[in-house]
This record gives structure tokens, sequence and C-alpha cells, in this order.
């Protein structure tokens, strides 16, 4: 795995800006400086998104003035993005310490993967664990005791993922045509 492999992050976004606030105090918490490139693609929102996105440091904004829809807004995303991987992740989620190494594992343990995902509180598809969390520091040192317990075996094969964190190689992004 090579760590200087630079990480496009697109982000969707259409409200929800204080959730899109802690994402992403989250991917810079959790995240050096340098080794990632943040692109919030806002979908026409009326909470101010894409004005305070446009004031903040380090982070592409591209304004569609209608909700273009998910898909689409993650194809322009990953148009704008100058990564070697590409990162879809949704706008109410919190990343925590290790995420994006975890991912990396997963996308580079074998050169037939294209894509890798997490394991989550909140999902579908066998993505979902029980949590028992109320903070962020307990949040952290859940998804540490996760990490841990899953030493052994942390990788599992999928057909399918769930598009809320979805790291992929460029390569299988553009030979699949983007999202449809």
């Amino acid at each position: 795995m090579d760590e200087r492999l630079v990480t496009s992050i697109i982000l969707v976004t259409r409200g929800g800006l204080d959730y899109t606030r802690s994402c992403i105090e989250s991917i810079r918490r959790h995240i050096a400086a340098g080794s990632y490139e943040l692109i919030l693609v806002d979908n026409g929102s009326d909470d101010g998104t894409a004005a305070w996105a446009k004031e903040e440091p380090n982070i592409h904004v591209i304004e569609n003035s209608y909700n273009a829809g998910f898909p689409k807004g993650c194809n322009q995303g990953a148009a704008a993005a100058s990564g070697e991987l590409i990162l879809l992740l949704n706008n109410d989620t919190l990343v925590t310490p290790g995420w994006l190494d975890g991912l990396k594992r997963g996308l580079f343990s074998d050169s037939s993967v294209g894509a890798a995902g997490p394991v989550t509180n909140s999902a579908y598809y066998w993505t979902q664990i029980p949590s028992h969390y109320t903070t962020l520091e307990e949040l952290d040192q859940f998804s540490e005791s996760v990490r841990q317990s899953a030493d052994s075996n942390p990788l599992e094969e999928r057909l399918k993922l769930i598009g809320f964190c979805m790291l992929l190689r460029r390569e299988a992004f553009e030979a699949a045509g983007g999202l449809d």
C-alpha cells in the first residue's frame, strides 16, 4: 500500500450544514493534511452549506443550482478529482482514527479489488454492527475496539457495498463509467 497516494474525498450535499461541518471536522481530525483533497458537491442547498464551504480552507466546491442527485454529484466530484483514489462519503458520516488506512488495506489486499467499504452503526446489507457510544470520544474508543477485535479476520468479500463511505481505485470508477 502506497501511503503517498492522494485520496479525493467527495461529499455530495443537499442541506445538512451541521452534519457537513461535523463530517469535515472528523476528516480533518483523522487524516494527515496533504494526503487528501476534499471536494464538496452541493445540490442546491438552501441552508448556506455551499457558502460555508467556500469560506473554509482546502475545500473545492462545486455548486449546482438544483438537486442533481447523488450519482451525478459523485460523478461531478470524481471529474474534478486529482487523487489516485476516490472516496465517496455521505455528509452525515463521522470518521474515526485509522478509518482511511483500514479502507486502503482492504482496497489493496488484492489487485482485483476495486472498492472497499467499512462497517457502521446505521446501514443495510450486513454492514451494520451494534454500537454503544454517546460521545465522540466513546465513538473513537468503540471504533478502536472494533478494529482490534477484527484483527484476525478484518476483511470480508462483498459483491455489493453501501455507498455511505466507499473507497475506489480511480481506474475501477472510470472503467465502470461512474455512477448511473
